[in-house]
């Protein structure tokens, strides 16, 4: 999918984006439109917001008949008065739920702020709060309080008095400023933003209460970064860039890990005549086309069709590794 833009049937931000009915959308706040395409990433139809232009949309979620989102927060038109907003399927606005405490004065809006659990129970979690909420048409439920301890900037009210004053918290101090919490039944996973620009994960495990920290680090002992997406059969499913994934992978025996769409991960054994191919000469696509037969491989090379991508490349300024 790569409409991003601003013609009509373009998108000028993803705000949001999930699975139903056969169809991925794809919500765009700045554009006001939700966008559904087919598996093969075909656009299939536009629907243009019909809420309050004075409402700049955040993170969205299907819900009953229509959807929920959250405007972002605060949003500059409206002083982020909502809390939450409901529309039908055609994006027409059927109600709201308004804050009943102010709004944090930081307008920032990282990661998603919904959770499905298989209840069928929707959590919605405020921007730099330390709660959540069960989602209904009319109210908010508290579901959960955490306390994050002194590192959240926030203990501190005077942090939340401007946004002046909320920058130099963020930039300035200390702690973290923002945590993303991810629900399922039996775990929590966490994701803390801390104002050196770092991020640390955990995992609270709901049964026992207790929790331990997540570190996974690559063999130069940098950090990996990577997205959790949910916890799902006893497996915790989440993202990264491709070119991580040999860190990964070589600690791990067969049976535990799966790649999704059951493609088999093969070895790229480049004939050593190209270990040395540069970035501006011939393309990879059009030097080896042997190797496009293959699903996975196509799909690699397709995006860095001008990387030279052998372990032997490094001698010739390697920009990324892959196989």
């Amino acid at each position: 999918m790569d409409n991003s833009g601003n013609g009509p049937n373009e998108y000028a931000n993803i705000s949001s984006s999930w699975y139903k009915d056969g169809h991925i959308e794809l919500f765009s706040g700045l554009s006001r439109k939700l966008q559904k395409y087919t598996l093969n990433g075909e656009l299939k139809e536009t629907i243009t917001a019909k809420y309050s232009k004075n409402i700049i949309g955040g993170s969205m979620h299907p819900f009953e008949n229509g959807y929920v989102f959250q405007p972002l927060d605060p949003s500059p038109n409206n002083k982020a008065e909502l809390s939450l907003v409901f529309t039908d399927l055609e994006l027409n606005q059927i109600g709201d739920i308004g804050l009943k405490s102010p709004p944090h004065p930081f307008p920032l809006n990282l990661g998603k702020r919904f959770t499905l659990l298989n209840t069928g129970e929707l959590i919605y979690r405020r921007v730099l709060s330390e709660g959540a909420f069960l989602v209904d048409l009319n109210h908010l439920t508290p579901y959960l309080n955490f306390d994050y301890g002194n590192d959240w900037i926030w203990k501190n009210p005077k942090n939340t008095s401007s946004i002046k004053v909320a920058s130099k918290a963020i930039f300035g101090e200390k702690g973290f400023f923002e945590v993303i919490p991810n629900f399922s039944e039996s775990f929590i996973t966490f994701t803390f933003y801390h104002s050196n620009r770092t991020t640390t994960k955990g995992i609270l495990d709901r049964s026992t209460k207790k929790y331990f920290n997540l570190r996974v680090r690559k063999s130069d002992r940098s950090v990996l970064e990577m997205n959790f997406i949910k916890w799902e059969n006893h497996r915790l499913v989440a993202s990264m860039h491709t070119s991580e994934l040999e860190n990964i992978l070589s600690n791990l025996n067969p049976n535990q890990y799966i790649i999704r769409g059951n493609l088999p991960l093969v070895t790229l054994n480049i004939p050593k005549t190209l270990s040395c191919l540069k970035s501006n000469s011939k393309t990879l696509l059009d030097s080896l086309p042997n190797y496009l037969s293959h699903p996975l491989l196509s799909q690699i090379l397709v995006g860095f069709a001008e990387m030279t991508i052998t372990k032997e490349a490094s001698m010739c300024r390697e920009r990324t590794r892959m196989w």
